[in-house]
């Protein structure tokens, strides 16, 4: 017959396995969820890169309506378009200051660009512009989250096991 100590050794080691392999279930859904989400974004900014090569090779026979509007979509993702000598086209989603816009936009250019997220748009043959962008606001704090939750969860496993 087992003692009433090692009856509850047993439980708490069940408990913590059991609560790891929910903490590592949760962390890699909230991961594929940052995962799926960028990818969405880069999508979404690839359709945004060709209306804007349709709206700058001013062809007449396009739904300009149609390319206004995917390109007015964008409410949330930060945005620099620049050409090929680093001259600022168009900015969208980024808040500007009142004091010094110019370097404010010059630092924000070249974060950009040591980022990832850059996409070529081909103009013409001869001319190419760069559509650089950031993560949205809502990526960013989702991808908190999983820290978060791991901090919590472990809080939640740290207090029910001494209790």
């Amino acid at each position: 017959m087992q003692n009433i100590y090692d009856a509850r050794q047993k439980v708490k080691i069940v408990f913590l396995l059991v609560s790891m392999l929910l903490v590592g279930i949760f962390l890699y859904i909230s991961n594929q969820l940052v995962a799926d989400l960028s990818v969405e974004e880069r999508n979404k900014m690839e359709i945004w890169a060709e209306a804007t090569r349709e709206v700058a090779s001013n062809d007449t026979d396009m739904d300009m309506g149609l390319i206004l509007k995917i390109i007015q979509s964008n409410t949330s993702i930060p945005v620099i378009v620049a050409d090929e000598q680093d001259s600022i086209r168009q900015i969208l989603n980024l808040k500007i200051p009142e004091k010094s816009p110019d370097i404010y936009l010059r630092k924000k250019l070249e974060e950009f660009k040591s980022g990832s997220n850059k996409i070529e748009i081909y103009i013409d043959e001869h001319t190419r512009q760069y559509l650089y962008y950031d993560d949205s606001i809502l990526l960013k704090r989702l991808s908190y989250f999983p820290y978060i939750q791991l901090a919590v969860m472990l809080l939640f496993i740290l207090i029910a096991y001494l209790a």
